[in-house]
Order: C-alpha cells, then sequence, then structure tokens
C-alpha cells in the first residue's frame, strides 16, 4: 500500500515524466491484473508477477533476468547472482 496514491497513480505520474516513460517495471500485486490494469500499468520492460503464485527466489530470478536483458542490451555488463 502506498500512503495517498495507488501503483495506477504512480505509473501515471511517471508516464508524464518523459525519460521515465520506458523504465523497467515489476509490477508485484496480490491481485491478477485485468488486460486493461496490465495496459494502464505497462511502462517500459514490464513484468507483471502475483504473489500467491510466484515464491520468492523465482520472483528475485526473474528481476534479474530483466536486470541482465536492459544492461547487456545497453552494452553494460551483465548482473551476476
Amino acid at each position: 500500500m502506498l500512503p495517498g496514491v495507488d501503483g495506477f497513480g504512480v505509473i501515471e505520474w511517471l508516464k508524464e515524466h518523459g525519460r521515465l516513460r520506458s523504465v523497467p517495471l515489476v509490477v508485484y500485486s496480490a491481485a491478477e491484473p485485468t488486460p486493461a490494469e496490465r495496459e494502464r500499468l505497462r511502462l517500459g520492460p514490464t513484468l507483471f508477477l502475483t504473489k500467491s503464485r510466484i515464491p520468492p527466489h523465482e520472483f528475485e530470478e526473474r528481476v534479474i533476468n530483466l536486470l541482465n536483458s536492459i544492461t547487456t542490451a545497453e552494452g553494460a555488463v551483465a548482473c551476476v547472482h
């Protein structure tokens, strides 16, 4: 829970600020987002993960893979874990 704003509000704010529109995003939610919610929440590379369906080690692995895909695409050194 975010004080005074929900995740949709955060994403709307990010979309309004040029360079932030394409930041990688991990949506880690208790409920599975609907297709319409997924579209509202999508920024740059976006992962949608549901808390009850993904164990912590898989969450970590997917986030690291997302970061690796971004950094190696930009010619940077990949993250290790």
